[in-house]
């Protein structure tokens, strides 16, 4: 596929919202966006599509008015980088923090490669202090002394 498909691709993969996500999971249908193969590498290590999906769930859930808010794209032979903004609502627990009601907005890069026109690898880096920061688990500032 050519570098514009792949960042076509990457521009309907961010709009996708939780319903959509949640049926491509129920319906087994994750070969329509995910190479075999396909892996994620992330600060809190690698993981294979099972492992991610249960990564993007927990977020998902936590957030579930998130959205994606795609800054730059930059594509070049089978790859694409996205930096983005990641918005929502903590309403549900995520990583062992329970529900803040508090909104988050958190910066991201993303790097993703294709394989015949779906996504065989990325490479994710996201603001994780900033965004325990924001839901309150924690301090924003060290305490004084």
């Amino acid at each position: 596929m050519s570098v514009e498909a792949n960042k076509d691709f990457v521009r309907r993969y961010f709009a996708a919202d939780l319903k959509e996500f949640q049926e491509i999971v129920a319906k087994n249908k994750l070969d329509e966006w995910y190479a075999p193969g396909f892996m994620s590498h992330t600060s809190t290590g690698d993981n294979n599509l099972s492992g991610y999906i249960q990564t993007m769930s927990a977020l998902f859930n936590a957030f579930p008015d998130y959205k994606f808010d795609v800054q730059d794209l930059v594509g070049e032979n089978d790859k694409v980088v996205a930096r983005y903004i990641l918005s929502g609502t903590h309403n549900s627990p995520y990583m062992g923090i329970p529900a803040s009601g508090k909104k988050i907005k958190v910066d991201g890069v993303l790097i993703l490669k294709f394989s015949a026109g779906k996504l065989a690898e990325l490479w994710a880096v996201t603001d994780l202090l900033g965004l325990m920061r924001q839901i309150g688990a924690i301090p924003s500032k060290a305490p004084k002394k």
